[in-house]
Order: structure tokens, then C-alpha cells, then sequence
């Protein structure tokens, strides 16, 4: 059932953008984001965890583009004698985008793969997780080309644990 709400959102996204109000400056971008990640196991402490991800998107309209993502572990934390460890994450994300001047304010909804590790233990995130994806943020144009952003999003939302994501990073549009 949540997969078939995933694909008619989408789906609805993709038909509202229309082919016509296609972007005159640049089409696709290329970025990276530092990740303030915060995982938390159900009835459990909140454990904040290092990562990075790059992402590669494509406009299809002025309030519409498609993202992939590739996200992996800059390090892990021990936390009651265990290692934890956001080993990679993959996704693909649509964008909803309201553009003023030199901001863009968006949300963001899509699908993530995350594999996480808790060393040697038979944790609830010791494994891959599928799962929705949802958040919003704003990008800020500082130049003809870049732009900086901020961004909050749900990575993972499931009966075992959250994976939430603070976002700070740069575009490169072409």
C-alpha cells in the first residue's frame, strides 16, 4: 500500500510539470551535502552520526526536477558498547520547488535504500532498510552557477527505528 501511494505522488508530480515551462538558464546540477544525522531506534536514545552524500538532479520544470542521491559514512559512533555506523545510502527523490529571485524553496518526497550497522549485536538497523522519504529545504543562488542550501529530511521512517538528516551544501548547475 505505501508503495502505490509512493508512485501515484510521483506520477502526480511528474504530470504536473509541464513540458513548456522548461528552465531557460540550466537544466540539471550536480551537488554535495555534510549530514547531521540523527538514527533512533524505537524506545531507544538518539544517536547522532557523521555522513555525507553527492546528488546528480535534472529540472523538468521551473517547480519540478528528479534527484538521485548517494549518501555513505564519514564515521561511526559507540554508544553502550556498540558501533554505529551508517554504512551507504541510495535513493531517488522528486522535488517540488516554489523559485523566487535568488531562493528556492522546495519539499522533497522519494524512496531510500539504507544499509546501517550496530556492531555485533542483533539490532533492529543492523542490515538494509527500504523505505519513504520525505523532507523540505531552501537553496540559496550565490552565484551565476552555485548555490548554497539547507535542508531537513525523514530518510527513514520505520516500525524499528528514524533516520533523519540535517543538511548543509553546495550546487553546481550546468
Amino acid at each position: 500500500m505505501k508503495r502505490l501511494a509512493l508512485f501515484s505522488v510521483l506520477a502526480g508530480l511528474l504530470m504536473w510539470a509541464s513540458p513548456a515551462a522548461a528552465l531557460e538558464e540550466y537544466q540539471s546540477y550536480f551537488g554535495f551535502d555534510y549530514m547531521l544525522t540523527d538514527f533512533e531506534a524505537d524506545g531507544g536514545d538518539s544517536i547522532d552520526l557523521d555522513a555525507a552524500s553527492v546528488r546528480f538532479g535534472s529540472y523538468l520544470s521551473q517547480n519540478t526536477a528528479l534527484e538521485a542521491r548517494l549518501g555513505f559514512s564519514l564515521s561511526d559512533t559507540r554508544e553502550g558498547g556498540i558501533d554505529y555506523e551508517l554504512d551507504n545510502f541510495v535513493g531517488l527523490y522528486a522535488r517540488g520547488i516554489l523559485p523566487y529571485q535568488t531562493v528556492e524553496l522546495y519539499g522533497i518526497i522519494g524512496v531510500t535504500r539504507a544499509d546501517m550497522a550496530a556492531g555485533g549485536s542483533a539490532f533492529p538497523a543492523d542490515g538494509e532498510e527500504v523505505g519513504l522519504s520525505y523532507g523540505a529545504g531552501v537553496d540559496f543562488k550565490v552565484g551565476e552557477r552555485l548555490a548554497i542550501g539547507l535542508e531537513y529530511m525523514m530518510l527513514i521512517d520505520s516500525s524499528d527505528y528514524d533516520l533523519t538528516t540535517i543538511n548543509i551544501g553546495g550546487k553546481y548547475y550546468f
